[in-house]
């Protein structure tokens, strides 16, 4: 859910927590990779979620209009385990 113009919260989130170096990216027309998307979390790898909610905030001075897209990369081996492009 978009809940501001930098705040994004994903709510009902499962995820295993066994993938390397994992983290909430935004990114265009799918493209997470560097000088394209940024990183909008702490890594996740190792941390098991059962149908949670949590927020992440683009950095200051930065907006969603940058951007419309979602990942859970995996930046060590450019794997999106989960995205979504929004309009």
């Amino acid at each position: 859910t978009i809940l501001s113009d930098c705040e994004i919260e994903f709510s009902n989130f499962f995820y295993n927590g066994l993938g390397p170096n994992v983290s909430v990216y935004a990114g265009v027309n799918g493209n997470f990779s560097p000088g394209v998307g940024i990183n909008l979390s702490e890594p996740i790898q190792g941390r098991v979620f059962e149908g949670e909610t949590f927020s992440v905030f683009l950095p200051d001075g930065r907006t969603l209009d940058e951007f419309n897209s979602f990942s859970i990369w995996c930046f060590e081996f450019d794997v999106d385990f989960s995205s979504a492009t929004f309009l």
